[in-house]
C-alpha cells in the first residue's frame, strides 16, 4: 500500500503544469495597432509576420476589442506600427530591423566569405594543409 501512495504521489506531481514563465498576453492591453510597410525595402519580414500574426482567425477571436490593420506603402518608408493602448496612449515603433532568419542568413554569408579569403598571415588558403 505504501507502493501505490508513492506511485500516486509521483502521479500527481508529474501532472501539474508549472511555468517558470507564464505568457505574456500584451495583446489585451492595446487598443489598436497599424502596421505599415513598403515591399520595396529589405528588413519587411518583421511587420509581414506580425501582420500575419494579427489578422489570423485565434487572434481574432481570443482579443475581439483589439482594432487591427495594415497599409502597404507604394513608396520607400521604413516598416512602422502604430500603437494605441487601452488608457489612450499612443506610440509609434519602427519595425524595421532583421528578423532571426535574415540574422543567420548575414552571418552565414559572412562565414562563408571568411572560408573563401586568403590568409596571408600563415602563407596559406584556408583547406590547404601545411
Amino acid at each position: 500500500s505504501s507502493q501505490s501512495g508513492w506511485s500516486l504521489a509521483a502521479m500527481s506531481i508529474a501532472q501539474i503544469r508549472y511555468r517558470l514563465f507564464p505568457a505574456l498576453n500584451t495583446l489585451r492591453y492595446l487598443r489598436s495597432l497599424h502596421i505599415t510597410y513598403s515591399p520595396e525595402r529589405q528588413q519587411t519580414t518583421v511587420a509581414r509576420r506580425m501582420i500575419m500574426h494579427l489578422t489570423s482567425d485565434s487572434v481574432k477571436s481570443k482579443y475581439p476589442g483589439l482594432e487591427t490593420s495594415w497599409e502597404m506603402l507604394g513608396y520607400s518608408a521604413p516598416a512602422m506600427v502604430e500603437i494605441e493602448f487601452v488608457d489612450g496612449e499612443r506610440q509609434r515603433v519602427p519595425l524595421e530591423h532583421f528578423s532571426r532568419d535574415e540574422m543567420q542568413a548575414v552571418v552565414d554569408a559572412w562565414q562563408l566569405q571568411g572560408e573563401y579569403e586568403y590568409y596571408p598571415i600563415l602563407g596559406m588558403e584556408p583547406g590547404v594543409k601545411g
